[in-house]
């Protein structure tokens, strides 16, 4: 547990390099798209 606590403080700059995998996974992973894109 103590290691997920961590990534906390870099979860703001894990967000943006995560945005640039979802983009070229959209069409891999469209399931994922719709949780991470709210409509």
């Amino acid at each position: 547990m103590g290691k997920e606590g961590s990534p906390v403080r870099g979860s703001k700059k894990s967000v943006k390099p995560s945005l640039d995998v979802v983009i070229p996974m959209l069409p891999i992973m469209p399931s994922k798209n719709v949780s991470l894109i709210p409509k």
